[in-house]
């Protein structure tokens, strides 16, 4: 079920040409059998987000409970600075409703957004009586799981304490939720580009492996990922280098009527 490397050759030196053609559509159409090796990381991937089927990343959460909650976490902090949001149909079809109800995301704002919009304000510039109006319900503490220091002690441990009730009553949807919504920096004509190797951990830690996401020479992102101990991979915590639009202008512009 691996992609075949003649493949995967074939998309980074299309690429390397500047050929604008995309490559031959190679995403599963069905969601791949359960991942064995680091390897098989990159056609899950690209199925989940070319085929629009986020509750497939469920199966790679980390059965870890620090790992998980980091995990959880990082992704919608992190897709938040970086402006990436979910739909309100995203929203529905991985089922985290009651992260809106509480505050931890939302359609309509990203943290990278909300920050923009506040200085604005502060700026003494003029803002419209709608964005105003929604600007009003956000919740600032709690807007994309911040993980900045509090230095009000009782209050962290306030947040913290509800923030891991938020996560444990809803788990992997959350999970998933995050991991979709930060993989969705890769714009989804991209995902046929992309290579993926393998390497050891630049941390260090030997139980884990690195899946280095490439479009020909360029790094995009290295995954870290490992084994659960009922031997199914889980995705741990990673970070885009580059802001979305700088990610987009890697690939060629996607054909009219395609991806």
């Amino acid at each position: 079920m691996s992609r075949p490397l003649a493949i995967v050759a074939a998309a980074g030196l299309m690429f390397i040409a500047g050929c604008e053609k995309k490559p031959n559509d190679t995403v599963p159409v069905v969601a791949p059998e359960s991942a064995k090796s680091p390897a098989d990381i990159l056609k899950h991937l690209q199925y989940a987000m070319v085929r629009k089927d986020p509750k497939s990343l469920e199966a790679f959460a980390p059965e870890d409970q620090g790992k998980f909650l980091g995990s959880a976490t990082w992704y919608h902090y992190r897709a938040g600075i970086l402006g990436i949001k979910l739909t309100e149909e995203e929203i529905k079809t991985i089922g985290v409703q009651d992260l809106v109800q509480k505050g931890y995301i939302s359609p309509r704002w990203s943290r990278r957004e909300f920050t923009a919009a506040l200085k604005d304000l502060d700026s003494g510039k003029a803002i419209d009586p709608e964005t105003m109006k929604s600007l009003s319900t956000v919740n600032q503490a709690r807007l994309d799981m911040p993980r900045e220091n509090i230095p009000d002690k009782k209050l962290a441990e306030k947040l913290i304490k509800e923030l891991t009730e938020a996560v444990d009553a809803n788990p992997k949807p959350i999970y998933a939720a995050g991991l979709y919504r930060l993989l969705k920096a890769i714009p989804e004509h991209g995902w046929q580009y992309l290579e993926a190797t393998v390497a050891s951990s630049a941390t260090g830690d030997k139980t884990v492996n690195d899946v280095l996401l490439k479009v020909g020479e360029t790094l995009i992102v290295a995954i870290p990922v490992g084994y659960n101990t009922d031997g199914s991979m889980f995705i741990w915590t990673f970070n885009f280098d580059k802001y979305p639009a700088a990610i987009a202008r890697l690939f060629p512009e996607p054909t009219e009527g395609g991806k």
